[in-house]
């Protein structure tokens, strides 16, 4: 990790040694003013560091939203049968299990997205 300067506040951030020669570097706080007033394009050029809580907090909502209605409708009268005990154990299990699918994923992708920059 390296210790870089926000390119709009000015506030040191963390910076992994490979996103170093990103585009531009962003704390958390100041990327979130710019969702919304820049392209989507040059948002994906910007290196942020994002605290562990918000990255955790995007994964989960991430998981609410794409993997719980899915999981809801296939197992929806099976989990009406189980205990609350029950219940409690599978959902942690499921989430558990779509959390770790939903890393390597996020891995996977940004290995590829190396790969591409490597052959740039």
């Amino acid at each position: 990790m390296l210790r870089l300067k926000c390119n709009f506040c000015g506030k040191e951030i963390d910076c992994p040694l490979e996103d170093k020669d990103a585009k531009q570097h962003a704390c958390y706080e100041c990327f979130q003013k710019l969702e919304g007033t820049m392209p989507a394009s040059e948002l994906d050029q910007i290196q942020v560091d994002v605290p562990s809580d918000a990255l955790n907090e995007m994964i989960t909502q991430d998981l609410l939203e794409e993997v719980f209605p899915s999981l809801w409708e296939d197992k929806k009268e099976e989990l009406k049968e189980k205990s609350k005990k029950e219940l409690a154990q599978f959902m942690f299990a499921s989430g558990a299990l779509a959390m770790g699918q939903r890393l390597a994923e996020l891995g996977e992708e940004e290995e590829e997205a190396e790969e591409d920059d490597e052959k740039e």
